[in-house]
């Protein structure tokens, strides 16, 4: 297989890598779901964290994993698997639960104008129970169900399988399949392509006139 065929950029950013194990994705930019449901191998259950979760110049997360972990679970009946070092896992595991499930602890008291006692004052944490069940066994819904967490060693290594996937001390990713190397991702290699960069400094907001009265006098942002 070519090294082309091996390493496939995708049009959002990312990149999917063709293994024995099957596709690996690196980075997971929003929709990238979009990007891979079309290709052979489809939505991949192994993503590669980046060491920034985060393209602060282009304004975009690179770690956002709900969509493809609901398509996992959901449609394909399997978990997905991260692959990161411990901080990430920990930040992840964090955002990843409050989007699955919800807060831990809520109080919609203070948003209601009478309090729980308001007319129609939801009862969320029952309907958020009645979400969180397993599909399958119909017991409550946890976080182990949907995802597993590989953690790199201090070397910045992890071995699936065949497949041994490092993130060098300057921030290269390589990946080896049955003791070759298949795919190198420099950290020089742009990873979301076409995105202008966000500059704050250049945005002005000019509130309009409303119902043709005075024009707005308050402070420009």
């Amino acid at each position: 297989m070519s090294a082309e065929a091996v390493k496939i950029p995708l049009p959002r950013g990312g990149v999917i890598i063709r293994t024995s194990i099957g596709n690996l994705q690196f980075a997971a930019p929003p929709e990238t779901i979009k990007d891979s449901m079309g290709l052979e191998g489809g939505v991949p259950t192994y993503f590669i964290i980046p060491q920034q979760m985060y393209a602060l110049h282009k304004g975009i997360a690179l770690a956002d994993l709900e969509f493809p972990v609901y398509f996992n679970f959901f449609i394909k009946k399997r978990k997905t698997v991260i692959i990161c070092n411990q901080r990430q896992g920990k930040a992840l595991r964090g955002y990843l639960s409050e989007a699955l499930f919800g807060p831990e602890a809520f109080d919609l008291a203070p948003e209601y104008p009478h309090g729980a006692e308001t007319p129609g004052f939801p009862d969320l944490a029952t309907e958020m129970a009645s979400f969180s069940v397993h599909p399958q066994s119909g017991a409550p819904l946890c976080f182990e169900d949907l995802i597993e967490f590989r953690i790199f060693d201090d070397n910045g290594s992890h071995r699936e399988g065949a497949v041994e996937i490092t993130i060098e001390r300057d921030y290269t990713l390589r990946i080896g399949d049955g003791g070759e190397e298949i795919a190198t991702v420099p950290r020089a290699e742009t990873i979301v392509p076409g995105i202008k960069p966000l500059d704050p400094s250049q945005e002005t907001f000019a509130p309009p006139p409303f119902r043709g009265h005075h024009a707005w006098c308050g402070p420009r942002f």
